[in-house]
């Protein structure tokens, strides 16, 4: 550090020097009038005094003083000299704490927790809680579970259910795969329950639904207390890998791809080039008809037995067509990739092998488990469990094989009047479905026709979500007019500038960009999808220097012209008066 640098910072922080000579030039540090500089040259790293010259110009004061003394003489006047310029940045330290503080407590003011209180998730806006007291929660949770028409109150003690989950592990897994899973580990495995509030049932501090028998606290069974329950992903990886390569059906198996699979879909349906009138009814309709729908509890109402009897007919499927009957799972850090084939018995650290036969013991014994605890309570599922670790993966095996047996059989369409055009169900309807949220579009049935369809196809009842010249799906708008996305408007909650981590708004902006990329929007949609998100970031009182710090260090996955667009949103809001 230069002694120039420390001069301009010691003049620029108002350290308290009455007088400063030699500001444009060399300073001399030694000087009895700037004992605060010196001081502060002390404290620096790695500073060296010359200690002969400091007692030429300072000990003439000090007489019969050797140098061991005159340091300790000097010293304890440079630190006298400090005293006031401690007690400024002090003071000055003390205020940026307490205005830090001030801001803390307006900010949590709503957040904090009395005794006696839960913390309740919100069923969709993770980043929201709700506050109730811990005897209602408890009361809301055992109220729907009771009224939940597949969950039957169970009179064996947690204890006996426990030792139930463990012998029905212990009888159907392999002796492979309790190696793999650390069965030995297993002491309590009961899953338990917790709630999770939809915000839509509630209103003013009151129940407001008033639809019958329906779930207004989502009931997760969480097995968070079984040991190296992560393990259980690779199957469920394996298992998914084996659906998606020998399912004929219309899942789509990441949201990075939803958008894209939905236009080649579309493409193959000739859905832009649709028909006024519909094929099967004769009635008329607007050229194009797409809604999305979803299955509210699905989970709930899939019977055990149907999703193991889904698996072993998946598993055979495999064996029979492949050939082998082993799966290969590779331990990336971020991704895991599956393929099938592999040897169980080569040993290979950065991947797991496994038997088609155990993948299949696995599943079965997490689809009969079927015992889980409210409280002290238990209770009995006829149908599977959301959270369950195969649960998902269950699901669409289900989904999967009655998309695949309506779409196969075109005589079965034909009797219901839904093989006008053509006997193969891709090219007069376009479908798509992430886990139990369908999306259908179609240029030659009405919507009417396509909501009679969609009960034929599958054993659950699905609701119609959105429909209209514009639906929704996921996070994603669908504008019927053109068959161009845009992005769902979300509500975005932003944390404090000062209580965001280095980063965050780079990262944050970094991932909205590359998602807008994922689903191809054109410049409308990308516009509108990025004014929304720097709209919220100026009304949480983001200041425009972290901002276009953030905007700068994303700008490399942003188009060169859509990056002036961005400046000029930035400009508007932050600079304009």
């Amino acid at each position: 550090m230069s002694l120039q640098l420390v001069a301009n910072l010691l003049l620029n922080a108002h350290v308290g020097l009455t007088t400063l000579a030699g500001v444009l030039g060399p300073v001399d540090i030694y000087a009895p009038c700037n004992p605060v500089l010196l001081a502060t040259w002390c404290g620096t790293k790695d500073a060296v005094m010359d200690w002969p010259l400091l007692r030429r110009k300072w000990g003439s004061g000090q007489k019969g003083c050797g140098d061991e003394a005159h340091k300790r003489v000097v010293k304890s006047a440079l630190y006298a000299c400090l005293g006031t310029a401690k007690t400024d940045w002090n003071q000055q330290a003390r205020a940026i704490k307490q205005k830090s503080v001030e801001s803390y407590r307006a900010y949590t003011s709503d957040m904090h927790r009395c005794p006696g209180q839960a913390l309740v998730p919100d069923d969709k806006l993770k980043k929201y809680m709700w506050l109730l007291p811990a005897k209602l929660y408890c009361q809301l949770v055992w109220y729907f579970a009771l009224l939940a028409p597949t969950w039957f109150r169970c009179y064996l003690s947690v204890q006996e259910a426990n030792a139930w989950c463990l012998w029905v592990l212990d009888s159907l897994l392999s002796v492979r795969m309790k190696a793999f899973v650390r069965f030995s580990r297993y002491k309590f495995i009961l899953p338990y329950v917790y709630g999770t509030l939809k915000a839509k049932c509630f209103s003013d501090g009151a129940r407001s639904c008033k639809k019958f028998g329906h779930s207004c606290i989502r009931k997760v069974v969480s097995c968070a207390r079984w040991p190296c329950r992560t393990r259980w992903r690779f199957v469920h990886k394996a298992l998914e890998m084996l659906a998606q390569e020998f399912l004929d059906g219309d899942e789509v198996w990441g949201l990075k791809d939803a958008a894209c699979v939905v236009d080649r879909r579309l493409s193959v349906a000739r859905v832009a080039a649709g028909h006024c009138k519909c094929q099967r009814c004769l009635q008329s309709k607007p050229k194009v008809v797409a809604f999305s729908a979803d299955a509210g509890q699905f989970f709930e109402t899939v019977p055990p037995s149907v999703a193991i009897h889904a698996a072993r007919t998946l598993i055979r499927r495999a064996q029979a067509i492949s050939g082998k009957d082993t799966v290969t799972v590779t331990r990336g850090k971020k991704k895991r990739h599956a393929f099938v084939g592999g040897s169980v018995f080569a040993f290979d650290p950065s991947s797991f092998r496994f038997l088609l036969v155990d993948l299949l013991l696995a599943l079965t014994a997490c689809m009969l488990l079927g015992l889980c605890c409210v409280g002290d309570a238990c209770f009995r599922l006829r149908g599977l469990p959301i959270g369950g670790l195969l649960s998902k993966v269950a699901a669409s095996l289900v989904l999967g094989l009655e998309e695949e047996a309506w779409a196969h059989n075109p005589a079965l369409r034909s009797h219901f009047g839904y093989a006008t055009t053509s006997s193969a169900c891709r090219f007069e309807v376009a479908c798509a479905r992430y886990v139990d949220d369908v999306f259908w579009a179609s240029g030659v049935y009405c919507k009417k026709c396509l909501l009679h369809a969609l009960d034929l196809v599958y054993s659950v009842k699905f609701d119609l979500a959105s429909a209209g010249d514009k639906v929704a799906w996921l996070d994603l708008v669908l504008n019927v007019a053109c068959l161009k996305w845009e992005m769902l408007p979300k509500e975005l909650v932003f944390p404090p500038p000062w209580g965001a981590v280095c980063g965050y708004l780079r990262m944050f902006l970094l991932g909205r960009f590359h998602r807008w990329n994922e689903v191809g929007l054109d410049d409308l949609a990308w516009f509108d999808a990025v004014a929304h998100v720097l709209k919220r970031l100026h009304e949480a009182d983001w200041p425009p220097k972290t901002v276009r710090a953030a905007l700068f260090q994303s700008r490399h996955v942003v188009s060169q012209r859509r990056q002036g667009y961005l400046l000029r949103v930035f400009r508007c809001l932050w600079l304009s008066r």
